[in-house]
């Protein structure tokens, strides 16, 4: 789906996709509609047509991406919002299915008032300013309805039609459910660090809350507060696990396989023992090795506080790490905890085999996805780590989006000059989807003029992708932000 959004244009999709006829099969147990994914690359426009048309989307259980290098904002960035599928799942729908690339753009902000220039009476200024609050509270209705936070809403409404509110975060992705286009690989088993870096960034998204800004509130009655990642990991590493409780016995044993339920009684007897203030400060670590001798030879403790349980390759899970978390409350202050709260990260298959390029990762652990969609590889970075980043760290977005999309190479604008590649460094463009519909976007002469190896290429486009995000289709602005990003690295040849 790509263009500008106009009156209308839900009828068109509609009558061309189709309907769900019964549940999200049809009689015969088929899908009722055309396609299971739409694809968005569009600069906006009417936004109560937008809206209708999440609605849709969302109720007709259609997935919803926005490609590499391609850019969905303003109302386009609405109807990326209804996304979903039967079982797919977010922090805060249970059918939300919102994918996007890291190099994608995808802007929100606030519905306003087109200027089509010339003078305006004053009844004319105030019919166009109560259009557009009429339709800025039917999104809110709309937001309300499909469970989007209002702290999104809040964020979309600060915005101007010249200031978006971008999805280019780690941080900002995860809080608005999206499924992130990514390559990985899970050879390698997650540091202490990134374990715990996960932890603490979860614990704050699950609860609408910013990772990496302090907001100045105390997370616990017992005084410990946790304004950062360093401070947090600052706790586990001094050892101190605070008012045991079973409340904390509970979360453990209900990970324990039933080959441990003997031990786990005996643990509860501990808990309780160790219940009153002469135990408030029993070492994480200590009491961790105290749990795995009593568990059995599949548990052990490991530095700085970790309870791991690995079991054979047919157990379900495998393996899982257990630790405590930052005790972050919510929004309001709510569930505000004075005993300690635990993570979990558990592994569904080997270390050892590698993830498919083109998997999709969420945030929420839950029964349909399973843990095996949160690597440790995206949910440890930091929270401001930009999406654009990603690329650098998962390989080229070819093979990010080879298993995606199929025939993903005959749709991707090409620059003409293709055909007679000759040099290492116009074959490389030509076959990097990023690089190549970069290139015809822009003139089909910019990377290959400029660019003299594979990496600077990628370097240029990356930091067009950054400055080009304010241009919409304003070509002029594209080409000067092209410039710019090629004079950052200097005057180059071929």
């Amino acid at each position: 789906m790509s263009g500008k959004i106009s009156a209308g244009d839900l009828q068109v999709i509609s009558d061309y996709i189709g309907r769900r006829t019964s549940g999200y099969k049809n009689d015969n147990g088929d899908n009722a509609i055309l396609c299971e994914n739409i694809y968005l690359n569009s600069p906006g426009g009417d936004f109560y047509e937008a809206l209708r048309i999440m609605e849709y989307i969302h109720d007709a259980m259609i997935t919803t991406t926005v490609r590499d290098g391609e850019r969905c904002v303003s109302a386009c960035a609405l109807i990326w919002l209804g996304g979903a599928r039967p079982d797919g799942h977010s922090l805060d729908n249970p059918h939300t299915d919102r994918r996007l690339a890291p190099s994608a753009i995808l802007g929100f902000h606030a519905p306003f008032p087109v200027d089509r220039g010339g003078n305006f009476s004053s009844f004319e200024m105030t019919n166009a300013f109560v259009k557009a609050f009429a339709v800025a509270q039917q999104m809110l209705a709309t937001f309300a309805r499909y469970r989007i936070p209002m702290w999104f809403a809040a964020n979309l409404m600060h915005a101007d039609k010249n200031g978006f509110y971008y999805i280019d975060t780690v941080e900002k992705a995860n809080l608005i459910g999206a499924k992130l286009l990514v390559d990985t690989n899970l050879s390698v088993e997650p540091s202490a660090e990134q374990l715990l870096r996960a932890c603490f960034n979860l614990s704050h998204w699950g609860k609408g809350r910013s990772a990496y800004l302090a907001l100045g509130t105390t997370f616990s009655r017992n005084g410990d507060t946790y304004f950062s990642f360093d401070q947090y990991k600052k706790m586990i590493y001094s050892g101190r696990l605070r008012q045991l409780s079973f409340k904390m016995m509970d979360s453990i044993q209900s990970f324990i396989p039933n080959t441990a339920a003997r031990g786990a009684d005996f643990l509860l007897s501990q808990i309780d023992a160790r219940s009153d203030s002469a135990y408030q400060g029993d070492e994480t670590l200590a009491f961790f090795r105290f749990l795995a001798t009593r568990l059995g030879p599949a548990f052990y403790a490991e530095s700085p506080g970790f309870l791991v349980y690995r079991g054979g390759e047919n157990d379900f899970p495998s393996k899982w790490i257990l630790f405590p978390s930052p005790g972050v409350v919510g929004p309001d202050d709510q569930n505000i905890r004075d005993r300690a709260e635990l993570c979990l990260f558990a592994q569904y298959r080997n270390y050892g085999g590698a993830k498919n390029s083109g998997d999709f990762y969420g945030t929420e652990i839950n029964d349909t996805n399973g843990p095996q969609n949160l690597p440790i590889f995206f949910l440890g970075l930091p929270a401001n780590t930009l999406l654009t980043e990603l690329l650098d760290m998962s390989g080229s977005s070819s093979a990010l989006n080879r298993d995606i999309v199929p025939n993903r190479a005959s749709d991707t604008p090409r620059p003409g000059w293709c055909a007679g590649a000759s040099t290492k460094i116009e074959v490389y463009i030509c076959s990097d989807t990023i690089l190549s519909s970069l290139d015809a976007e822009y003139g089909s002469r910019y990377l290959a003029a400029k660019a003299v190896n594979p990496i600077q290429a990628r370097a240029i486009a990356k930091q067009t992708m950054v400055s080009r995000n304010s241009c919409l289709l304003s070509n002029q602005c594209i080409a000067a932000s092209y410039e710019r990003a090629i004079s950052a690295f200097g005057s180059v040849s071929r």
